[in-house]
């Protein structure tokens, strides 16, 4: 309706939080059943230890659980296979009595999967070098970078325009056809206020070393591609106070694809970072696609049980 009335009229605020999850790495959506990584075989032999693989899992807002993964009964420890990884994993899972099962899927790669059939949880992570060297992540790891310190959100539309094509008759009349444009994606760019390393090596490509030290990109290196989700308030008409909230928007961004660019100004300011990153559809293992953005309302009690800030 093009008037609405004053209880119904809502009014959206700024981002407050933001999540990037990484796809898996045969870039399938990540979900409690569905956690993929490589093909391998997988070089674990630069760790100190082969029988003390460092990998991490998070399930939900549920306290993060460190493991120590035992290669040291894999044939080759340079050349660990997906059966091998799978069977320590297992192990590791039973020893800290985590509802989580290795397996080797239908594609020859390593897959973690909740074995919960009910109360199943909404978001497994699973991170630490060892996963990244198992590619878990795409080689990122299968760990979502939060953050709640934007303070700008800016979404450009990628558009095919329309066109018209035109023939002209011998009385110099014009037949035409104007074509449908057409949504492609999005560019989105974002200031996060606050430092975030990772989040800098998932956007802007590069590395973390073992020193802690970020390495910018290198040619040729592939960019991790994530999902995005911005989450922000909504107020009713009038003049509200901070907490008159009234619900939430969740904006998600599907396929995503950083950019090196948007670097920071080293002035004498704050140091804000600058990020841009590319939206596309998505397409399903099934040949089913899915817009490269959608947009959902949720209330302040749905939000809530989201938990992000603890997930």
């Amino acid at each position: 309706m093009a008037m609405r009335d004053g209880a119904s009229t809502r009014y959206t605020f700024g981002s407050v939080m933001a999540l990037f999850t990484p796809r898996n790495d045969d870039k399938s959506t990540p979900a409690a059943d569905n956690i993929v990584g490589g093909l391998g075989p997988f070089d674990y032999s630069g760790f100190a230890s082969p029988a003390a693989i460092p990998f991490t899992v998070k399930i939900d807002s549920e306290d993060a659980v460190d493991l120590e993964v035992n290669l040291s009964g894999a044939s080759a420890i340079g050349a660990v296979t997906v059966l091998e990884l799978a069977a320590a994993l297992d192990t590791a899972f039973s020893g800290k009595s985590l509802d989580l099962d290795a397996s080797v899927d239908a594609n020859d790669r390593i897959k973690v999967a909740t074995t919960l059939t009910t109360d199943v949880p909404t978001r497994i992570q699973l991170y630490g070098s060892g996963a990244k060297t198992a590619m878990f992540g795409q080689g990122f790891g299968m760990k979502i970078i939060k953050m709640d310190t934007e303070s700008e959100v800016s979404v450009s539309p990628t558009v095919k325009e329309s066109e018209t094509i035109t023939t002209t008759d011998a009385n110099g009349l014009d037949t035409e056809v104007v074509t449908d444009g057409y949504r492609k994606g999005a560019g989105v760019s974002f200031v996060d206020t606050a430092d975030d390393w990772e989040l800098k090596t998932l956007i802007k490509g590069g590395s973390i070393n073992s020193d802690g030290e970020y390495e910018a990109q290198l040619p040729g290196e592939a960019f991790v591609t994530f999902i995005a989700e911005f989450y922000a308030k909504q107020y009713r008409k009038g003049t509200n106070t901070q907490a008159d909230l009234t619900g939430y928007v969740r904006y998600l961004h599907r396929n995503c694809t950083g950019s090196p660019a948007g670097d920071s100004a080293m002035s004498r300011d704050w140091q804000d970072g600058n990020y841009n990153f590319v939206g596309v559809p998505y397409t399903d293992a099934d040949d089913v696609q899915y817009a490269d953005f959608a947009m959902a309302p949720l209330t302040i009690a749905e939000y809530t049980a989201l938990d992000l800030a603890n997930v």
